[in-house]
């Protein structure tokens, strides 16, 4: 199922698609890491990829195990160190 994209603003009522929300890390990721503080884990389950700092000498491409909370489960320990803020695609 698709959701179509709509404009995001602060109004009540007003409605976004899970694509349209900022994914970012919420606190640093340091390399061995296994897991990752997302800003907003809804849409992610094992399984998902993720690209963490996509076009940044420190890009990589993570596999979730597992997701609790705000907390994403890695598959593998990451390889580098991502700061707070961080973009998830």
């Amino acid at each position: 199922m698709h959701l179509e994209q709509r404009p995001y603003t602060d109004r009540p009522g007003d409605q976004r698609s899970v694509d349209s929300k900022p994914r970012t890390l919420s606190a640093p990721a340091m390399a061995q890491h296994t897991h990752l503080a997302v800003s907003n884990a809804e849409g992610y389950a094992a399984g998902k990829a993720l690209t963490i700092d996509a076009g940044k000498a420190n890009a990589e491409v993570v596999g979730v195990s597992n997701v609790v909370g705000s907390v994403a489960y890695l598959h593998a320990p990451l390889q580098y160190n991502h700061d707070s803020g961080a973009e998830l695609t």
